[in-house]
């Protein structure tokens, strides 16, 4: 559970701050016109997140976090099972369509939220029904420290590993003073860690690669994204617009802006060079992500195994994450391995990526996590 430091730094972090085409030779001309980004990235902040650990026998952790959006302040529930699988909660009409980039399980319902909390300090009731059809009440009151941990580099603890290769940044993080939680009219005792009462206020960001069911295509609106596949079943729901704009002879950029987040991704000669990802109010990228060299471009054919670095930034803080995708061309699909290296919560969730292209100007994007 502990937090750790960068896992690069000073000339390491270098290699990737030029963007370099990929170094690969084509063995044919691309198959759609248009440019194709092969694989997602998310990234969200979380301006408090309330964490507790009860001795529920279904549950691993419980998280309450606030998010700041240009309609107001959305709370969410996210209720973590043994298996790691969380499920959120949140009082949005549209959850389905909400960050769609981001595949967890979730359902609409109302966080009731009472919020006393001025400047460090903390004060915080809600209650709502969880997915078993109990209701929850919690009550967490403490300050949150107003500076940032000598480690910032925070463990996944396994949560949403089914969806996620994710690293974070632990902006802010302290114990609570007090923490309740009762599910189904029953108090939970607090889980305790060598003595530690496990309560937690944090401020946090995280980022990184998400599973992924979506097709890009152009109409007359200009370049699109529609999630999930066509007759697939999906946890999330989109019909998104993207703009193309050109900087240069070789980089085309890509964006997204839903007024919540922006999404721009840069592609060197076709190929992808980086991704960032920023919210609404927030003064940095939340998640920042870079490849060197760029990935091939995946419209165009070539023969053997082309692997790129990547490294990972969080809210600001750089090389939280490092690891390599091992792209290739099997049986008329290209195919994205997606391997991280370090740190150790990173490196234990690997990807597969596969990009199909239909014959129909449609391109069809897949990722899903590997087990053992």
């Amino acid at each position: 559970m502990l937090p750790q430091r960068s896992v690069l730094r000073g000339s390491e972090l270098l290699a990737f701050d030029a963007p370099t085409a990929a170094r690969v030779e084509y063995t044919s001309q691309p198959v759609v016109d248009f440019p194709v980004v092969p694989i997602q990235a998310f990234g969200v902040y979380y301006a408090l997140d309330l964490v507790i650990v009860s001795d529920h026998p279904d549950w691993d952790m419980h998280e309450y976090a606030r998010i700041d959006t240009p309609q107001g302040v959305v709370w969410m529930a996210k209720d973590s099972d043994i298996h790691g699988v969380q499920t959120i909660i949140a009082g949005l009409q549209d959850i389905q369509t909400w960050v769609p980039s981001i595949p967890v399980p979730r359902q609409y319902g109302e966080v009731t939220v009472n919020d006393r909390s001025e400047g460090d300090w903390i004060d915080v009731d809600l209650s709502y029904v969880n997915v078993q059809g109990q209701l929850v009440e919690v009550e967490v009151t403490g300050t949150i420290p107003d500076h940032p941990p000598r480690r910032r580099n925070g463990s996944t603890m396994s949560h949403s590993q089914q969806v996620t290769a994710a690293v974070l940044d632990l902006e802010r993080f302290g114990r609570a003073d007090h923490a309740e939680i009762s599910i189904g009219g029953q108090r939970r005792e607090i889980e305790s860690l060598g003595g530690v009462k496990l309560q937690f206020l944090l401020e946090q960001a995280q980022g990184g690669f998400s599973i992924a069911n979506h097709e890009w295509f152009v109409d007359e609106s200009g370049l699109r994204l529609a999630r999930p596949i066509d007759g697939e079943e999906w946890s999330t729901h989109s019909q998104e617009r993207w703009l193309i704009s050109q900087t240069d002879t070789q980089t085309t950029i890509i964006s997204r802006d839903d007024g919540y987040t922006r999404h721009r991704c840069g592609l060197v000669s076709g190929g992808l060079s980086w991704i960032t990802v920023e919210q609404h109010g927030r003064p940095e990228p939340v998640f920042e992500l870079y490849f060197h060299p760029a990935l091939p471009d995946v419209r165009r054919q070539f023969s053997g195994d082309v692997t790129s670095r990547f490294r990972m930034d969080v809210n600001g803080q750089r090389g939280h994450g490092v690891g390599d995708v091992v792209v290739s061309w099997v049986e008329n699909v290209v195919q994205l391995k997606v391997n991280g290296q370090a740190p150790w919560w990173l490196a234990q969730r690997p990807m597969l990526g596969t990009v199909e292209f239909t014959g129909d100007q449609t391109v069809e994007v897949r990722t899903e996590r590997v087990f053992p």
